[in-house]
């Protein structure tokens, strides 16, 4: 079996490496098997049965006396730049070439994928082994990431020629699967009628709730980020518009200055609206309350997460935020936004719920 996931995986965040690494870690299924995540177009691979574990990077990068890796390579290295639009379509054919090579070695008896390209890909290979898609994104994945990271090809023939890319997976897929129904709107808000005659399904997200309830969390865990003696707002959220931290910087300025004198927020995550965010940090003052720590590792998270005082997450979109599942783990009172996949697993019993873009009600 294969398990083809999206992006670089990076354990520390959410995402489809997680949910991929906790279903292969906590399933009975998988005991025996090894396998190892992948750094580009996201594939996952389990041997199963043969002891056998690769992945595209190990075999793209180690195995170049094989000809069938050594194009995929060379391909792979230069998509890490941002190339025009017909040297990336170039190479695309370049990686969809080398990836039906590896497709043919591991001779895989289903497919998971995690994001539309692989999926296209593995379609492409001719491989008609059972299809399955699980989407993670906030609707289609090239209007939330790719768009977001490369804003100057808005418009351009290469957007289209990913979206029917896109459209392409989920119309060849046998099943798809979302982590909630909030997901599933999101899809279908973008490509309306694209999930017509599917078999569709929503597999809620899972934790380790033991693990997390076992953890120790101490106020000094604070102490690396400058922090003691206050109380301390959580938030686990990518450094993007989705996520509404601008939102959350706007609420702490509407605070009196005798309450922000005694709190920290502190915001764990990454993203390209990092340098924007410090600097409406700096513009409002709040060099001394509100923190952007960057990534930080999944288990000091969740040790913050048992030492705050609240997790805050002000979304304006959400699907299905692990985060939320972990505070509730940790018994941490949650204030979020009352969108998406967070109605489903929140309600006001066992959170504070309030609209999003409104920073006089957070503030409150």
């Amino acid at each position: 079996m294969a398990l083809l996931a999206a992006g670089k995986p990076d354990l520390r965040q959410g995402g489809p490496a997680r949910v991929v690494f906790e279903m292969v870690r906590n399933s009975d299924a998988w005991s025996g098997c090894r396998w190892s995540p992948v750094a580009v177009f996201g594939a996952t691979v389990v041997g199963h049965g043969r002891g056998d574990s690769r992945d595209l990077m190990t075999l793209a990068y180690r195995f170049e006396p094989d000809p069938r890796y050594v194009p995929l390579r060379r391909a792979l290295k230069k998509l890490f730049v941002k190339p025009a639009y017909l040297s990336w379509i170039k190479l695309s054919l370049q990686v969809s070439a080398g990836f039906a090579a590896l497709l043919r070695h591991w001779r895989p008896s289903v497919l998971h994928c995690h994001d539309s390209l692989p999926a296209f890909i593995a379609r492409s290979a001719w491989c008609k082994k059972p299809l399955l898609i699980s989407w993670h994104y906030k609707g289609s994945a090239i209007t939330e990431a790719f768009l977001q990271a490369s804003p100057e090809y808005r418009g351009t023939r290469l957007e289209q020629w990913l979206r029917s890319i896109e459209t392409s997976a989920f119309k060849s897929a046998d099943v798809v699967t979302f982590p909630s129904l909030g997901a599933r709107e999101l899809l279908e808000r973008d490509y309306p009628g694209l999930l017509e005659g599917k078999d569709v399904y929503v597999v809620y997200n899972g934790i380790h709730v033991a693990a997390i309830s076992a953890l120790a969390g101490a106020p000094e865990v604070f102490r690396e980020f400058g922090i003691l003696g206050k109380r301390v707002l959580l938030c686990v959220a990518n450094y993007v518009r989705e996520k509404g931290i601008d939102t959350l910087v706007e609420a702490v300025a509407l605070l009196p200055q005798t309450l922000r004198r005694d709190l920290s927020v502190l915001v764990v995550g990454r993203g390209p609206l990092y340098q924007d965010l410090l600097g409406k940090v700096r513009d409002m003052g709040l060099e001394f309350t509100v923190k952007l720590t960057g990534v930080v590792s999944h288990d000091k998270v969740l040790r913050l997460m048992k030492a705050a005082d609240a997790l805050v997450m002000p979304s304006r979109v959400a699907v299905f935020d692990l985060a939320l599942l972990e505070a509730m783990a940790a018994m941490v009172p949650i204030i979020a936004t009352g969108v998406g996949g967070n109605v489903e697993m929140l309600d006001e019993e066992t959170a504070l719920l309030i609209p999003p873009d409104s920073p006089v009600e957070l503030a409150a």
